[in-house]
């Protein structure tokens, strides 16, 4: 009996790949989609996001880019792997008004992507969800 539980175990771990992998590899997600819809999108609050990514510069830092029609932003911060989790905290560099929404973004793993929920925004638009797509 132990060594049948052994050699489950065993091939349940081999078998198991890190959805987190790409990103590891340094290749970017990129942007693919907001609250369903394809990018460039144009929020019902005006103004288009054109592009953007994620990806890991290093074995600290994260990287996350978004272009508008009229510029964009870059940003890095220190980022944490949980299985099936990516927290990027951009702190001390964040500020309000410019990037990231919030100080610390926390991105999910769905499917062969990662999404992004934001909150705190102003009527009609109660989140935003992105959706980063794998390489």
């Amino acid at each position: 009996m132990p060594r049948t539980l052994l050699a489950v175990a065993a091939i349940a771990i081999v078998s198991c790949s890190d959805p987190l992998g790409p990103l590891i590899d340094g290749k970017p997600y990129a942007l693919t989609r907001i609250n369903g819809q394809p990018v460039p999108w144009t929020s019902p609050l005006g103004g288009s996001i054109t592009d953007g990514s994620i990806k890991l510069d290093n074995d600290s830092l994260a990287e996350r880019q978004e272009g508008f029609t009229n510029g964009g932003w870059t940003l890095s911060g220190r980022y944490t792997l949980r299985f099936g989790i990516l927290i990027i905290d951009y702190r001390p560099g964040w500020q309000s008004g410019f990037g990231p929404l919030h100080p610390v973004d926390t991105f999910f793993v769905s499917g062969n992507g990662l999404v992004l929920r934001e909150t705190g925004f102003l009527a009609p638009v109660d989140s935003i969800v992105r959706y980063y797509a794998r390489p």
